[in-house]
């Protein structure tokens, strides 16, 4: 990054645009960059990595601004307010230990007692890989070698001041939350854990430290769990609020260009990456052939496409679909209003919402009657 040591935003959605930036270049933050926001607004705890912010006394700033508002109503003269903000540290700054990779200290050497940590460890590894896997019922199978990982990392926290062994913790957590799985079987994994490196250590101050550092690691899983939860209702705040000025703007289009306009505008926000709407030529199909009423797709144009040559139904979608040369899913909505069958919709699988996709063929399928039965409205659907 050059001189370049940290980024402070005037408020937290710049900031977050510069951490996407950041990470499009693969410049890791805060290792090689410490980003800093303001506002502290919600989305800020649960950013990857959360972001380092400053928090403003809104309630005292409402009550401050109505006090001199009444004063200047009341003939008195105006004032300066100043109060005071509060910093939120976190990880997008690097100010906690470890982050920056520093040297890490030692904490004593392990095998000071004669080595019997290391020796016991070693005696019992077999039995706690078995152990670890079974409670694991399979879910870092793409993770080959994980257990020993974990050993490593524990010893390596045990020694010093790392932190790997809850970082290693942490990103098999966050990893599997990320893929929508199951996590509560690794409390069973470090119950399991904790309760063979306790009986390899002999050392009182060895013993409260491994205590210490599964604690931490209990507390950094279930942050982990409610960090996946709310980043889930943050995405569904935020696509119903996309949904919803979707559902205005198509409502309110006068014309078949300006239906493609919204959905060229409104389709990222959904997270929908491509989508074919084709429209039957003759009322619900009598004759097999349908013609693409528009194509979203970056990967074939980096324009909505609009309209073209008629296609028989069956294909589910217009050639410019099949032009992309690699395997791709698509789920296939009919577009109706009503009972009538208006056309079909290819929207391509990329972990959206189900329900995202049921609620944007019904309003395109709303936009397109209104437009054919209103002869005032211009445009050919």
């Amino acid at each position: 990054m050059g001189s370049v040591d940290a980024i402070v935003a005037a408020d937290d959605a710049t900031a977050f645009g510069a951490i996407h930036a950041l990470e499009k270049r693969r410049i890791r933050i805060p290792a090689q960059i410490a980003v800093v926001g303001f506002d502290d607004v919600e989305e800020a705890r649960f950013a990857a990595p959360p972001l380092t912010t400053v928090r403003q006394p809104l309630r005292e700033q409402g009550a401050a601004g109505v006090r001199l508002l009444l004063k200047q109503l009341q003939g008195e003269p105006a004032e300066d307010v100043c109060l005071s903000t509060t910093t939120i540290l976190r990880r997008s700054c690097g100010c906690f230990s470890g982050e920056f990779g520093a040297g890490a200290q030692s904490k004593g050497n392990v095998s000071s007692t004669g080595g019997t940590f290391e020796t016991e460890l070693a005696q019992r590894r077999d039995l706690l890989v078995a152990e670890l896997s079974h409670a694991a019922q399979g879910l870092f199978a793409a993770t080959p070698g994980w257990e020993i990982l974990l050993m490593k990392s524990f010893t390596e926290q045990l020694r010093t001041d790392s932190e790997r062994f809850t970082r290693a913790l942490r990103n098999m957590v966050e990893s599997l939350l990320s893929g929508g799985a199951d996590v509560s079987a690794v409390h069973e994994i470090v119950t399991i854990f904790r309760r063979h490196m306790l009986d390899c250590l002999d050392d009182r101050a060895l013993r409260d430290r491994a205590e210490e550092i599964f604690q931490h690691a209990r507390l950094s899983t279930s942050a982990a769990v409610e960090h996946a939860q709310a980043k889930r209702r943050a995405r569904t705040e935020r696509i119903a609020r996309v949904l919803s000025a979707t559902s205005r703007e198509l409502i309110a289009a006068s014309s078949a260009d300006e239906l493609c306009e919204v959905v060229g505008r409104r389709l990222p926000g959904l997270g929908i990456a491509s989508c074919y709407v084709s429209v039957f030529r003759n009322g619900s199909d009598p004759d097999g052939t349908a013609r693409t009423l528009f194509a979203y797709d970056p990967e074939v144009s980096p324009q909505i496409i609009r309209g073209g040559e008629p296609f028989p139904s069956h294909m589910l979608a217009g050639p410019q679909m099949r032009s992309v040369n690699r395997s791709r899913s698509f789920v296939i909505l009919s577009v109706h209003s009503g009972h009538e069958r208006l056309g079909l919709m290819a929207v391509s699988l990329d972990g959206t919402p189900s329900y995202v996709y049921e609620t944007f063929a019904d309003m395109v399928g709303a936009s397109i009657d209104r437009l054919r039965k209103a002869p005032t409205l211009g445009g050919h659907v």
